[in-house]
């Protein structure tokens, strides 16, 4: 009779290893989780596994297996345990000593090495990746013993994937480092984008005042010029607005109040937004956008934001005296909006990449075009906040191209008002002066404030921080307080309540002057106490009309 008989332990030993060590992620329970199942089944006194340094000599052990030994975690040298040792690993043998005290290759300076870490036996196997030594494996008795190939081998595979173990977490670590990174660079990004929106809104502030301001005044002193600033203006003022608004999305901070409205009142409102450039430039603009039949459940003000931006994307990348054409019909259960121009086309490169933030098809060196490649990207976003789609076609430069908005169709309930009526002019100033009160850390925003209320009649005190705002409440009797809330010391919304104490302002009207003008911003300013709240640059129409409905002190009392 004749058979074969083959050791499966082995085998299972790798199996075992391998479960064990698949959920792990550090590289020490990794290898003292391998030692310990290795060193067990081999019934060995130590099994440690070893991190090569540069040198391909020093080794680390950072921890180890034992069995009535004492553990030698710590730093060591191949070389300590004879010439021949240094010379396998770096060759990538495996170093086999049966006993250490008989072994010619150890000499007697080796040898006291070998009895200090209580090694009478050994099998150390290196891990050479790329042709260079970086791990080794080792199983000690301290007693002589013969090793079979079997148990030689066993110890290299189980030293391999180790080291492939450590690599993969390794590598995961590293991915999910970067990934934070990134995710962090991103989130500091954005805020950093909403922070420099706010902050230009600061000095565009008391510029736009007071170009209405010299308005106000009649004066034709310098007409050209004061119109190229506020053209200026305006042009920074949509940079600043892209920007916040960028960043709003980006951090999920846009709140959509939807109503049912008619398409065709939201391309209408557009077209008188973006009619200056369309104007400027000489395009030739078609409509045909049915009056009525085409109700969709929307945001108005970023609806028409949508369908401006694209309006203003053609105006930019269309030559003078081109053609710009704005249809919509109905499709199925849907609407599709199409905005179609003759310009400058896009090349099928950028095609993909339109709805992307920051990307622009290329310009020429004065950069004619202008803006920050926020647009497009502001449209996707807004499109889709509304349930649905936009999409992009050109045949190539010069080619022109069309711009679709698909959105669902809303089939019953009632159309709604627009949400905020237009402003209406201040009337003649009362006999009776309004007194109030303007604190802004900026002293050209309050100055200018000052003095368009001033001009309207009222009876105005600035400050510049909450101290000195508090110390005018003691002695001052106010109708009204507008109230900047980035304030240093203490903030607008601090500032408010502290007033209301006082009883010469408890009953006055607060007005939140801000560069934010989200939902959430306005709650807050009214849970705050605030009566009304303006987004800088102010617009003067609508502050008019605040000032004009609050009766002066004498009227109250």
């Amino acid at each position: 009779m004749m058979g074969i008989v083959q050791d499966v332990s082995h085998d299972r030993v790798l199996a075992r290893v391998d479960d064990a060590v698949r959920l792990l992620v550090r590289a020490d329970h990794i290898t003292f989780t391998a030692a310990s199942l290795l060193g067990r089944h081999l019934a060995v006194s130590r099994c440690a596994y070893a991190v090569v340094e540069s040198d391909e000599d020093t080794f680390q052990i950072t921890g180890n297996y034992t069995d009535s030994v004492a553990s030698i975690v710590g730093t060591y040298r191949f070389r300590q345990f004879g010439a021949e040792c240094l010379r396998h690993m770096r060759a990538g043998e495996p170093f086999v000593v049966e006993d250490s005290r008989t072994d010619a290759r150890i000499d007697e300076v080796d040898l006291e090495n070998y009895e200090r870490t209580a090694i009478r036996a050994v099998i150390c196997v290196p891990v050479l990746k790329a042709k260079k030594f970086v791990a080794a494996m080792a199983v000690h008795m301290n007693a002589p013993r013969t090793w079979s190939q079997e148990e030689v081998d066993l110890v290299a595979r189980i030293a391999n994937r180790s080291w492939e173990s450590i690599e993969r977490t390794r590598v995961e670590r590293e991915r999910e480092d970067l990934l934070h990174e990134a995710e962090a660079a991103n989130r500091a990004k954005d805020e950093f984008m909403a922070m420099l929106g706010h902050e230009l809104r600061n000095p565009l502030a008391p510029i736009v005042t007071a170009l209405q301001l010299m308005k106000t005044s009649g004066e034709n002193a310098f007409q050209r010029e004061r119109t190229v600033i506020e053209r200026q203006v305006e042009h920074l003022t949509r940079l600043v607005d892209d920007l916040l608004d960028v960043s709003r999305i980006a951090q999920g901070k846009v709140e959509l109040k939807k109503e049912l409205v008619e398409l065709a009142d939201i391309v209408a409102r557009a077209i008188e937004i973006s009619s200056t450039l369309l104007e400027q430039r000489a395009h030739s603009l078609s409509v045909d956008v049915p009056r009525a039949g085409l109700l969709v459940l929307a945001d108005r003000g970023r609806l028409t934001q949508v369908v401006s931006n694209l309006l203003t994307n053609a105006g930019k990348y269309t030559p003078v005296g081109g053609k710009i054409s704005v249809t919509a019909a109905l499709d199925g259960d849907a609407l599709t909006l199409s905005i179609r121009d003759n310009g400058i086309g896009i090349d099928a490169s950028v095609l993909p990449h339109v709805f992307e933030r920051f990307v622009q098809a290329e310009q020429a060196i004065d950069r004619a075009g202008g803006g920050l490649g926020l647009g497009l990207s502001i449209v996707k976003s807004l499109v889709e906040r509304h349930e649905g789609t936009v999409s992009v076609a050109s045949d190539g430069p010069n080619r022109g191209s069309e711009f679709i908005v698909r959105l669902p169709l809303a089939k019953h309930g009632k159309r709604s008002i627009d949400a905020e009526p237009p402003a209406t002019a201040m009337p003649p100033k009362p006999t009776l002066r309004t007194r109030i009160l303007v604190v802004d850390d900026n002293e050209d925003a309050a100055e200018m404030l000052a003095a368009v209320l001033e001009l309207k009649g009222c009876d105005v005190h600035v400050a510049h921080d909450g101290p000195e705002a508090l110390r005018l409440a003691e002695t001052e009797r106010f109708d009204a307080a507008l109230l900047d809330i980035g304030l240093p010391v203490m903030d607008g919304y601090e500032l408010a309540a502290r007033l209301r104490e006082f009883p010469t302002i408890k009953d006055a009207k607060l007005v939140a002057v801000t560069g934010y003008g989200q939902d959430a911003d306005r709650k807050r300013a009214a849970q705050a106490g605030f009566d009304h709240h303006l987004v800088k640059p102010v617009d003067l129409a609508k502050l008019e009309s605040i000032v004009a409905a609050i009766p002066a002190s004498s009227e109250r009392t």
